[in-house]
């Protein structure tokens, strides 16, 4: 099972045949219009009032906190898209799609995909106050990386066979489970060179999605399991966010995240006291940022 579907999926998106429902394709098409640079406000407005859901999602997250602190409540998407920007409207783009993609999941995966959802937008809300704290210009980015950062996952669950329900648990710790390794140095080097089975999961993925370069950047970092403290990169706040949200990833541990994260000793490295501080601080910015991406 594990090599025959992972494979066969691989092959696909190395053949860029990916397909995803029409109703993300129609969250989409607002990013293929504001693309363009010389695209302004009104015009972006005018694309994403055909779409509902992200018009919602717009207004909603230029009320959070984080965007709005005058307290003035926000009704039209172009004041709101005047407030968040053109970064943070591709971010919710993204963000619709991803959960168009999810809601194509059968029933089994539920669980997964809901699991996944609310892992993922802790990360983009954390990685947002992470980023304000120290490179304040970048938090709109982390949180766009953080909300995105396992869009691997939410295809891979549409793709499971349907034969899988009664055993799905099973079926995805077979399949994502981390190679064994190498008995000896000979054995090491007579294994072929390939890229992890993220990055080739991935990134296909990311580019789909119109994920911007600097953003997949900041993600590939996570495949890598090269953060720095104290956070010095995009990547960084990223990883350091990934291991702070309090849902976890139900895919941690597997081929799609690496090792388990390790709380521990991130708690002795940077201070426990200091960390829970910074979250507890934050907690208002991060629950309003959490409930507009998560709506």
């Amino acid at each position: 099972m594990k090599d025959a579907t992972l494979d066969s999926l691989l092959s696909r998106l190395t053949e860029q045949t990916l397909s995803f429902p029409a109703s993300a394709q129609a969250a989409l098409r607002v990013l293929d219009v504001i693309k363009d640079p010389n695209c302004a406000i009104p015009q972006a407005a005018r694309q994403v009032q055909l779409e509902p859901m992200l018009a919602a999602k717009v207004v909603g997250m230029s009320n959070t906190v984080a965007f709005n602190r005058s307290g003035r409540a926000i009704t039209s998407v172009q004041d709101g898209l005047q407030l968040i920007g053109l970064q943070t409207l591709k971010m919710l783009a993204v963000n619709v799609a991803m959960g168009r993609v999810s809601s194509s999941t059968r029933p089994a995966m539920r669980p997964y995909t809901t699991q996944l959802w609310n892992h993922s937008m802790q990360v983009g809300a954390i990685a947002y106050v992470l980023a304000k704290r120290t490179m304040a210009p970048m938090a709109d980015a982390a949180m766009f990386a953080g909300s995105v950062h396992e869009l691997s996952g939410f295809y891979l669950l549409t793709q499971i066979p349907e034969s899988a329900d009664a055993d799905i648990a099973n079926v995805l710790k077979t399949m994502l489970a981390p190679p064994a390794p190498p008995a000896d140095d000979k054995a090491a080097a007579a294994q072929p060179s390939t890229l992890p089975v993220v990055e080739r999961l991935s990134r296909p993925l990311l580019n789909a999605m119109r994920v911007p370069m600097p953003i997949i950047e900041a993600i590939q970092s996570t495949w890598y399991e090269n953060m720095m403290l104290p956070a010095e990169t995009l990547g960084d706040v990223l990883t350091l966010a990934d291991m702070l949200a309090p849902v976890r990833s139900p895919f941690e541990g597997t081929v799609l995240q690496g090792k388990l994260l390790d709380r521990e000793m991130l708690d002795q490295f940077v201070g426990k006291e200091e960390l829970d501080g910074i979250l507890q601080d934050s907690k208002e910015t991060i629950d309003s940022l959490v409930g507009a991406l998560r709506a």
